[in-house]
């Protein structure tokens, strides 16, 4: 993880168990099944369509017309300037990795989408739109051209132009560097600044998902001119282009932003200021809105039930990519050779069950990464269903019709636990003799790229919105979430033809097959896809929801009290 963060001059206000009882908010974090309030969840959010063929100009993709933006908050009147608008993320620990070269954890992302700007941008329906890049063309199938805007410059003043541009693809690139969003990248050869407004991206070979990539942290700028400043303190002093500035994370306490009152939009930021709060205590995080001491506070369906309301909350459940999940280690002897055992694993778990009891119903049954509302979800599948009598069967199959011991590794958590001890319970049902090794999320996070583990749960992967990205890191030889899967040089092959696959209808067509591959073998187990529900303060105003699970502030302002 990064270095220690520099202390800052401003203390926290923390929010204490005491301020969250006063709205009735009951000690403890069970959670059970929980009424559904608010809205029903926003209009599904689509994919980018893939560039068009290469050898034709390929403008850059228009916004999709299959539903309305999730425009969360309606704005009551005019945009109003100023005020601080405090929140909290999931999976925020005590500290935030803010070089988008290091981002790790989910929570990261939500953060660095304030304060940098993208090349390309996602919009309300997942669509990749024009960002610093105000087009791109693909003039062959190992090219592309980016058109830049002009007149941006980061926060410290330096301009952005295609040489810093090149600069931060390069970055990433560069081994020495040791990049976590290197895959994102590694299809690119070789990047040139042609002049100051245009940026050319040769690739090793065809990639149609490079424009989803350049918005994700692959294609965050930073200011050239602080990394080589700051080297490895950039972390801590982070400096980007986007609508909001770094002032200062205390560890521990509490991270400070204020509004870039040069950001070349128009149409935002509204906000002086961005506080988030370090509050480790679910009962006091999710009751913070009730309280009148947070504005917005996004909640998974495992954390439902301790979400308060009031006179003062609003509530709206939202969709994104996110996915409940199991990773499986194929490296290990027993789950590895053997997919009966793996197959016998998802027939054991009572889906609806689980998001009944324990995600308030806020969820629906997953079968592969994608949720049903994505262009990319194959209802080509037969699901796997709960069944403990096939479970069984299977176990026979697979020689042991006894079962087999266990261990599940997961990070331990107040309101994720008991979901993982739901999964224990449910796996012992058929003859699995489960053991639970729980441990710090940064452990847990380690362990899975390097493959330290039987079987471990992502409660909440976020997901992502590009295709390529999802199947090549979970399931390609080289894929950077792959530290337990072995190669398979078939399912390799398929990977890499369908990222060089421009044709919608192909690639969708090589993406079923891949799907398919995953699925019969079991090379992952699905549980659930959650909603999000975002509790927010009434005068909280011009949120926009992107269904990456990400939070951005640039167009939320607050009315008057």
């Amino acid at each position: 993880m990064a270095e220690d963060h520099r202390e800052g001059k401003v203390k926290s206000r923390r929010l204490t168990r005491r301020a969250v009882l006063r709205y009735g908010v009951q000690a403890g974090t069970a959670l059970g099944l929980a009424a559904l309030v608010g809205c029903g969840p926003q209009a599904p959010a689509v994919p980018t369509p893939a560039p068009k063929a290469p050898g034709a100009e390929a403008a850059p993709q228009a916004p999709s017309t299959a539903g309305p933006a999730a425009k969360v908050a309606p704005s009551a009147g005019e945009p109003r300037m100023g005020g601080r608008l405090r929140f909290t993320v999931p999976a925020t620990g005590s500290n935030a990795v803010l070089d988008p070269a290091q981002f790790f954890g989910g929570a990261d992302w939500n953060f660095g989408y304030n304060l940098y700007d993208t090349l390309t941008e996602f919009d309300a329906q997942g669509n990749v739109v024009p960002g610093l890049a105000e087009s791109w063309d693909n003039p062959d199938p190992k090219t592309y051209v980016l058109h830049l805007r002009e007149g941006v410059k980061f926060h410290d003043g330096t301009p952005f132009d295609a040489e810093a541009a090149r600069f931060n693809l390069d970055y990433h690139l560069n081994p020495a560097n040791k990049s976590r969003q290197v895959a994102q990248v590694e299809s690119i050869d070789a990047v040139e600044a042609v002049d100051a407004k245009t940026l050319r991206i040769r690739l090793k070979r065809p990639n149609a998902d490079l424009p989803v990539s350049l918005a994700d942290a692959a294609g965050m700028m930073v200011s050239p001119a602080a990394r080589q400043k700051l080297g490895a303190q950039f972390v801590n002093q982070p400096v980007g282009s986007g609508p909001f500035v770094f002032v200062e994370q205390v560890r521990d306490s509490h991270l400070l932003f204020r509004r870039n009152d040069r950001y070349w939009r128009k149409d935002g930021p509204y906000l002086d200021e961005l506080y988030h709060p370090i509050i480790p205590d679910a009962v006091v995080r999710f009751g913070g809105v009730a309280s009148g001491e947070l504005d917005f506070v996004p909640a998974r369906g495992y954390e439902v039930a301790s979400v308060r309301t009031g006179p003062n909350v609003r509530n709206q459940d939202v969709l994104d990519y996110n996915v409940g999940l199991f990773y499986m280690n194929l490296r290990d002897t027993v789950l590895g050779e053997n997919k009966y055992l793996r197959q016998a694993m998802a027939w054991a778990l009572d889906r609806k069950g689980l998001i009944e009891s324990l995600l308030g119903g806020l969820a629906v049954e997953a079968t592969q990464l994608h949720p049903p509302f994505s262009f990319w979800y194959s209802k080509q599948l037969q699901p796997y269903g709960y069944d403990p009598a096939r479970a069984r069967e299977l176990l026979k199959q697979g020689g042991k019709p006894n079962g087999f011991p266990l261990t599940i590794k997961a990070f331990d958590n107040p309101t994720t636990s008991p979901v993982v001890q739901a999964y224990q319970e449910q796996f012992a049902r058929v003859g699995l003799a489960v053991k639970l090794a729980m441990v710090e999320q940064s452990v847990w996070l380690e362990d899975i790229y390097k493959g330290n583990y039987e079987v471990t749960p992502a409660i909440t992967f976020s997901g992502r919105i590009g295709i390529h990205d999802s199947y090549s890191s979970m399931f390609h030889s080289k894929g950077r979430f792959n530290g337990g899967v072995r190669g398979d040089k078939e399912l390799d092959r398929l990977i890499e033809q369908a990222e060089g696959e421009y044709d919608q209808t192909r690639r969708k067509a090589l993406y079923d097959e891949i799907i398919r591959r995953v699925h019969d073998e079991a090379l992952q187990v699905y549980v659930y896809h959650s909603s999000i529900r975002l509790v927010m303060d009434k005068k909280v105003q011009g949120f926009t929801w992107v269904p990456d699970g990400k939070t951005r502030f640039r167009t939320t302002w607050l009315a008057a009290a």
